[in-house]
C-alpha cells in the first residue's frame, strides 16, 4: 500500500526509543521531529527495587535499598543497642568515623557543658555505660577503651 506524501518508512525489530527530525529543508527547525517509543522502558537490573521483568529496555533511573536494607526498608542485619541497623551500639564513636579516639572524648565532654547537641543515636552510641545518661562516668570509660587497644 502506497501512502501520498510517503517519503519512506522502517520497520522497528529492536525495543528503545528513536528519535526523528525531518532533515527535508527546515522542516525540523519549524517542528517536524518526535520519538518513537517501541516496546516498554523502565529499570532493568535485576538488583533495583523497582526492577521489573516486563521491562523491554534500560529508561529512567534504578532505586536500590539503602546498604543493609531491603526494598520494604527492613533491615537485613542485626540491629544494634542505639536500634541502628548494622551499628556498633554503645560504644563511644559519637563522631562516627568508626574510630574511638580522643576527638570523641571532647565532642562528649562539649555535649555535657552544653557547647554542642548531640543526636539521639549519639547520646545512645556515647552512653558506653548504657545507664540512658551520657555524662564524665562514660568519657572515663572510652578512656579505658582507647587505653586498651
Amino acid at each position: 500500500m502506497q501512502y501520498e506524501g510517503l517519503i519512506g518508512s522502517h520497520i522497528f525489530n529492536i525495543p528503545g526509543i528513536y528519535e526523528y527530525d525531518c532533515d527535508i529543508g527546515n522542516h525540523a527547525e519549524q517542528g517536524m521531529t518526535g520519538s518513537v517509543i517501541v516496546g516498554q522502558g523502565g529499570c532493568m537490573d535485576h538488583n533495583a527495587c523497582n526492577y521489573d521483568e516486563e521491562f523491554d529496555f534500560q529508561y529512567g533511573e534504578c532505586d536500590f535499598a539503602e546498604l543493609n536494607f531491603n526494598c520494604n526498608g527492613e533491615c537485613l542485619i542485626e540491629v544494634d543497642s542505639c536500634g541502628i541497623c548494622g551499628g556498633n551500639g554503645s560504644n563511644g564513636d559519637v563522631n562516627e568515623n568508626n574510630l574511638i579516639e580522643i576527638a570523641d572524648i571532647t565532642y562528649i565532654i562539649e555535649y555535657i557543658i552544653g557547647e554542642i547537641i548531640f543526636n539521639e543515636n549519639q547520646i545512645c552510641t556515647g552512653d558506653v555505660n548504657m545507664n540512658g545518661i551520657l555524662n564524665v562516668t562514660d568519657v572515663i570509660l572510652i578512656i579505658e577503651l582507647i587505653f586498651e587497644d
